[in-house]
């Protein structure tokens, strides 16, 4: 430690994280937030710079203050064996995004949507803003702190706030409208394997999808009251 900062992190960025307790079925969500209205949907975003991945993670905001992750967007070039221009990425999100606004409603109950997109991925904030539905807010992540930003994630899960819903293993592809059939849920994986490297997170591991879920937590949890808001203590240990 020298003048407040880290000199040196070791270990798993996402140590709070528990495949046990975090990672639940559908089945299981409902019965945790006892039927809570969703009231904003945060779209955290990693867009793709050179040949690595694109992830959108869209965490389901409840009245009561607690958060479930729904089904993730994921477009890797070196999985599908093609670099999609930002016009394409942009078209095959907008997709998904109309898929999803179809299942849980998000227009029509009025629930608050707000993309929460990789300042650095400047191309695919541009075309998102150009064509997705005005409904959804499209803003840039720039407060960009490592360290801080992941520190708020693993205080969600250490505090139990933060579950993901078990959609299966592998992803749907929304470029080729197919299932891409893999042994592990990516962003289960990546929660679980990226670690520091220094004070910073080991590039040779991929952290699309737990970048995106980091900036989505953070917009919301890097402000103290709602983690810590007394009228929720019933609701999260």
């Amino acid at each position: 430690m020298y003048l407040g900062d880290l000199s040196d992190l070791m270990g798993g960025a996402y140590a709070s994280f528990n495949r046990e307790k975090h990672y639940i079925t559908n089945e299981k969500a409902i019965e945790i937030s006892h039927n809570s209205e969703i009231e904003t949907i945060l779209w955290g975003g990693d867009g793709a710079i050179t040949h690595d991945a694109t992830g959108i993670v869209p965490i389901a905001i409840m009245k009561d203050g607690r958060a479930f992750v729904l089904e993730r967007f994921f477009y890797d070039p070196l999985d599908c064996g093609r670099v999609l221009a930002p016009s394409e990425l942009a078209e095959t999100i907008n997709r998904y995004v109309e898929f999803m606004d179809k299942k849980y409603n998000i227009i029509r109950n009025g629930i608050n949507s707000y993309f929460i997109i990789d300042c650095a991925s400047e191309d695919l904030i541009t075309q998102l803003r150009y064509t997705i539905n005005d409904y959804h807010l499209v803003k840039a992540f720039t407060t960009k702190n490592i360290i801080r930003n992941n520190s708020s994630v693993n205080n969600c899960f250490a505090r139990n706030m933060v579950y993901i819903i078990n959609y299966g293993k592998g992803y749907f592809n929304w470029f080729t409208n197919k299932q891409r059939n893999l042994d592990y849920d990516p962003l289960i994986s990546q929660l679980e394997n990226v670690v520091w490297k220094g004070n910073k997170f080991d590039s040779s591991i991929p952290n699309d999808l737990t970048d995106a879920l980091t900036y989505g937590l953070s917009v919301y949890y890097e402000n103290p009251d709602n983690l810590y808001m007394p009228e929720r203590n019933n609701f999260y240990e």
